[in-house]
């Protein structure tokens, strides 16, 4: 259509002017015209059509929320709520789409107005100069037709016009996604074959926009072969902390080492394949248990599948559900919270990493689940590097050692008992969480 549009119309001007120069003020006025109409509706349609994505987004966003959230709408009965909140969104996705619709309505009568009044003064000066001898019948009416064709032309770009705003709008959000840089340069080499020691030396992380850092003046060893602990209250850093191992993002200042080797400096290939990380959020796909353990290691036996199973403490349940064809639908909601978690172990075992991040991947299991998990981890990875990241106390007192997190840095590192006996901030946690661990 931008193609053909130009084209159309300025052949259509070229063979008019030859036909009778006479009439040329006609299509000129006719032109500008209808092309500052045609423009003034794309400049201010385009804001509009910004405005129009957002209230897209904005409708998508709570439809998303409510449908994920059915079972605590319900629970505390704000289906009322839910509906006002999806109303209001959907009111304003209204209001924009009728005002861009009828401006868009408008537009081709617009230009249907302009080339009948184009017609009707070509007619009168066309009768005026062939009275006169200077224009033949035949020559006003193919200077006729070629105004109607300047028109065709015209109105091919108003499909264009309606569709630019938006797409333009479109083009703009896509830009900023394509254009922010990843962060992560990938231009490492080195590869380490072996157990893998990690090191945090004087870690710092501060997100965009933020007062302060997430994490500062961090410094940690962990040895391979032990469990390292981290704890710290909701907000502490523990997350950031254990995301700078498989560089799901750099440090700001501060140097992560692998074997001794900047993180940065590793293929991100290679390091990756050498980490398994275990989140907070649902990490369950729809399908079997097979397929979401075959998504750790897709060529594992089954053998090795109930293993990781049993490290995982889960091969009862499974078994119970009908094996590992048992099905698992979107985000796991057919298991529980604690199921969920030890699949997601499961899998990560299944690909017998050199590291192992858990970052609360334990958080809905009893104490004694979850040190049952963790001497099913050693068993399992005898070699491996392995964090666990948590703010529950049950969960990591068997840990090999503890670092403590308080105002984003590490106040103390130790054993449950030491840290009871020195660190009053490990205390204080021990106190508040006494009565579940009792």
């Amino acid at each position: 259509i931008a193609l053909t549009a130009p084209l159309v119309t300025i052949g259509a001007v070229a063979l008019s002017l030859q036909t009778s120069v006479q009439l040329a003020p006609v299509i000129v006025v006719a032109a500008i015209v209808l092309g500052v109409g045609v423009g003034a509706y794309v400049v201010f349609v385009t804001p509009l059509a910004a405005r129009l994505q957002k209230a897209v987004d904005g409708v998508n966003r709570v439809l998303r929320e409510q449908l994920g959230g059915t079972r605590i709408i319900r629970a505390f009965g704000r289906e009322r709520t839910a509906s006002a909140r999806f109303d209001e969104a959907n009111g304003d996705l209204t209001q924009l789409t009728r005002r861009v619709g009828a401006l868009g309505v408008l537009l081709l009568p617009g230009v249907l107005l302009v080339s009948n009044v184009a017609s009707l003064a070509t007619n009168l000066l066309g009768a005026h100069f062939i009275e006169s001898g200077d224009l033949t019948i035949g020559g006003l009416t193919a200077f006729t037709g070629y105004l109607l064709q300047i028109v065709v032309g015209i109105t091919l770009f108003i499909a264009l016009a309606g569709i630019l705003p938006r797409a333009r709008a479109s083009a703009a959000r896509l830009s900023e996604v394509i254009d922010r840089p990843s962060g992560l340069a990938d231009d490492g080499t080195s590869r380490v074959d072996g157990p893998l020691p990690l090191r945090f030396s004087n870690i710092e992380v501060r997100y965009a926009g933020a007062d302060r850092p997430a994490i500062s003046g961090v410094t940690l060893t962990c040895p391979p072969g032990k469990v390292t602990a981290i704890i710290g209250s909701t907000s502490s850093g523990k997350s950031t902390l254990v995301s700078l191992v498989p560089r799901l993002l750099d440090p700001t200042s501060g140097t992560v080492l692998a074997a001794s080797i900047p993180v940065p400096q590793w293929d991100l290939s290679q390091l990756r394949s050498a980490v398994s990380f275990v989140g907070q959020g649902r990490s369950l796909i729809a399908g079997t248990v097979e397929s979401n353990l075959r998504l750790g290691a897709p060529d594992a036996d089954e053998a090795d599948m109930w293993r990781a199973l049993e490290a995982a403490q889960i091969a009862e349940t499974v078994i119970g559900r009908g094996g590992l064809a048992a099905e698992v639908t979107q985000g796991g909601a057919n298991f529980s919270g604690g199921q969920r978690q030890r699949l997601a172990i499961a899998r990560a075992l299944l690909r017998n990493p050199r590291i192992l991040c858990l970052d609360a991947a334990m958080s809905a299991l009893d104490r004694q689940t979850a040190e049952a998990v963790i001497v099913g981890i050693r068993d399992a990875l005898p070699n491996a590097t392995v964090i666990l990241a948590d703010q529950q106390v049950e969960n990591i007192r068997t840990a090999d050692q503890i670092a403590v997190l308080d105002r984003r840095t590490i106040i103390d590192i130790g054993t449950h008992e030491t840290l009871l006996s020195r660190c009053e901030v490990y205390r204080e946690f021990s106190d508040a969480q006494a009565p579940v661990i009792a």
